[in-house]
């Protein structure tokens, strides 16, 4: 490893001559590094000039002065006013709020009223619809109704002759058990 340009002391002493030339103003390890003539390596001035700085025991200190009792009577008259100001402000808004809150509940119960309406409506309706089928299924179940098994009118099969090649023709005219199936009420077909 090879021996530094600068030890420790060196680096010091250029940061704390640099220090006193500006007069309270905090020296940078740049401004350090070249007042030594930029040689070397600027990581170990920093490094060395940083640990010295936060190392420092000496801090000037600030002298704490009491502020004139007139003064001091103003800024807490200005705080408490202030406080007051800000209280109000909260009330106010908190105010607006609960007034906002209150308005969006009495709309959502005129809403919930409104469709508990219409879903009763449509109970009333539903229970009067079942009440109206099982009267029915009582009327019809009280009266069963002779189940008799309707024919549907034979046509005579109509069969070749295998002589001519020709269909005999069949009788328009309708059997007896036909006109009987027939309604008088509804008009007839030509």
């Amino acid at each position: 490893m090879a021996k530094p340009l600068y030890s420790h002391e060196e680096i010091i002493a250029a940061g704390e001559s640099l220090d006193k030339e500006a007069g309270g103003n905090p020296v940078e390890p740049w401004e350090v590094f070249r007042a030594l003539g930029a040689r070397g390596k600027f990581d170990r001035v920093r490094d060395i000039w940083e640990n010295h700085v936060a190392s420092r025991s000496s801090t000037p200190s600030v002298r704490e002065q009491e502020l004139p009792a007139e003064v001091d009577a103003a800024i807490t008259r200005a705080l408490e006013a202030v406080g007051a100001a800000i209280r109000q402000q909260f009330i106010e808004h908190a105010s607006g709020l609960v007034v906002d809150h209150v308005h969006q509940m009495r709309l959502a119960q005129k809403q919930h009223a409104e469709d508990i309406g219409k879903l009763e409506a449509q109970l009333v309706f539903w229970r009067d619809k079942a009440l109206a089928s099982e009267e029915s299924e009582d009327v019809a179940s009280a009266k069963p109704e002779p189940k008799t098994r309707r024919r549907s009118p034979r046509k005579p099969k109509q069969t070749t002759s295998t002589a001519t090649g020709k269909k005999p023709e069949v009788d328009e005219e309708p059997t007896a058990r036909q006109t009987q199936d027939t309604d008088t009420d509804q008009p007839k077909l030509l």
